[in-house]
């Protein structure tokens, strides 16, 4: 039975498989120096080390000549290929080609993000990267850390908050909190107040950015229904007496086919920023790289397209 000790690679110089890959194919000192850029006598040295290490003298002078020893000569039919395989999966990457990925691209994003980017993206992916299989998941920014670390999404669509911090973000677009209901729009706090409200909450909380703005003033509202989506709230609100205060986004674009009017809260409120995140060990990947960068293009699509027809509607007003 040959009993195998085992090389404990944490002592070992990775430069001196490089020199008895030279050696072995060389069959001689001062050649193997001169392939690798060491002198002779490093090279002896190198080779001194090796056969220490390894248990064998591993060539052998008989006149002029050098020969490998048995186990010099398994070792020969085995480092170069190992050699191989390290060179190769150290090299460079190519140039990246979305055309040939073929690759699952995960991201996260609630339906805000889905409404805004998404059909924009998904044409784009499909001009661009044919191959890609894209899988959009739920997402919101509380739960960020979690599903990114975990590798659930590579990468999310998430408004700027606390939940987003020590997290890699790229900012994309934004947008307004707009007051949608049926005609006519209170143009007063007062009557703002005296109407009851939707309140779109992902998490089910009854507080909002209305809410948190009304506090300050020594104000609230009487919040009828809560919901977690932000397409549905125009739907809810048609036909109702409800106020709701919903991105501007959402609200310019459904409100007008379901007889709705758009207003301006009568309480100042701030925007709101929807960026992409991802964890950092993503940054330098190629194929992620170049994922971020659709979104952000499709995002800066949506944001010219949304200050043209700004422009228009202004154009027409009174």
């Amino acid at each position: 039975m040959v009993c195998i000790h085992p090389v404990n690679l944490s002592t070992l110089d990775l430069n001196l498989l490089v020199v008895l890959e030279a050696l072995l194919e060389e069959r001689s000192v001062t050649a193997a120096g001169m392939r690798v850029g060491l002198s002779q006598p490093a090279t002896s040295n190198a080779l001194g080390r090796l056969r220490a290490l390894l248990g064998d003298r591993l060539l052998v002078q008989r006149g002029r000549a050098l020969f490998l020893t048995p186990r010099a000569e398994q070792l020969r039919r085995d480092v170069r290929p190992a050699l191989d395989r390290l060179r190769a999966a150290l090299a460079r990457r190519p140039a990246f080609d979305p055309a040939e990925l073929a690759e699952e691209l995960r991201v996260g994003m609630n339906d805000y993000a889905a409404y805004v980017l998404l059909p924009r993206l998904v044409r784009r992916l499909r001009a661009r990267a044919p191959r890609v299989r894209l899988t959009v998941l739920g997402f919101e920014a509380r739960d960020a850390a979690r599903a990114l670390d975990a590798g659930e999404v590579h990468v999310g669509l998430a408004v700027d908050g606390p939940g987003l911090a020590g997290l890699t973000a790229r900012p994309l677009l934004r947008d307004d909190f707009v007051l949608v209901c049926q005609p006519p729009a209170p143009r007063t706090l007062r009557a703002f107040l005296a109407r009851p409200h939707l309140l779109v909450s992902p998490h089910g909380g009854r507080v909002g950015v209305v809410d948190r703005a009304l506090a300050a003033q020594g104000l609230e509202r009487e919040v009828y229904v809560t919901l977690p989506h932000f397409l549905m709230a125009p739907h809810l609100l048609s036909g109702t007496d409800l106020l709701g205060v919903v991105a501007g986004a959402v609200a310019r674009d459904i409100a007008p086919a379901l007889g709705l009017v758009t207003a301006r809260p009568p309480v100042d409120l701030p925007g709101f920023t929807l960026s992409a995140v991802w964890h950092p060990r993503l940054t330098d990947d190629p194929a992620q790289a170049w994922l971020r960068e659709q979104l952000a293009e499709v995002a800066a699509e949506r944001q010219a397209s949304r200050g043209g027809a700004a422009k228009a509607r202004r154009s027409q007003e009174p």
